[in-house]
């Protein structure tokens, strides 16, 4: 997330915070990557893997819902919606992640592997200097006028409306088998 502007406000630096603390968790995505041997099983050059995350179709959505969701967070310039917009997007998230959370943890458990992203797991938070001033404020209680509360309605809808865009493609690309080398190793677990 890119740090909200106006820096100078006790809540905006506390939002900065907020927002480099979950920023934080995406190095451990490479700590899975590895204990799932990804590199071995895909069988993929790194730049098959590149042109996967940011250019094959199946990936569009993907890039899509980060786009409109990053766009929804990052314009918002007041504090106390950006918090909020923050909050939504953690909570819609967690519907889908506490679900993967407990596949990986079983997975964790019977291939012992560490597996931190998925599980949900903290990482080493960023280091957090201490600020009284930060640690006074309560951006929960904060007001939001007739228009904030407009802007943030839209903001749902429009992430939703991604979300849900996003499942029906991934839905529609496991249907199609569009990736043969996740079908050729779900034949040889089944044979």
């Amino acid at each position: 997330m890119v740090p909200a502007p106006g820096t100078k406000s006790p809540q905006a630096r506390l939002v900065n915070r907020i927002a480099r603390n979950f920023g934080s968790r995406a190095r451990l995505l490479y700590i899975d990557w590895k204990s799932l041997q990804l590199d071995e099983k895909l069988k993929w050059p790194v730049s098959r893997t590149l042109e996967f995350i940011y250019l094959d179709s199946a990936t569009e959505s993907h890039r899509d819902l980060r786009a409109v969701i990053t766009h929804h967070i990052d314009v918002t310039t007041d504090p106390v919606q950006r918090y909020w917009a923050i909050v939504a997007l953690k909570m819609m998230t967690s519907v889908y992640g506490d679900a993967c959370a407990a596949l990986a943890r079983r997975v964790e458990r019977e291939l012992r592997i560490d597996l931190p992203y998925l599980t949900l797991k903290r990482g080493r938070m960023p280091e957090v200097v201490s600020d009284p001033e930060l640690d006074a404020v309560r951006l929960e209680g904060g007001a939001l006028d007739a228009e904030a509360v407009g802007s943030a309605r839209t903001a749902i809808e429009r992430i939703a409306a991604a979300a849900r865009a996003r499942n029906e493609r991934m839905l529609e690309s496991a249907r199609r088998r569009h990736y043969p080398e996740v079908a050729r190793e779900e034949l040889a677990a089944t044979a």
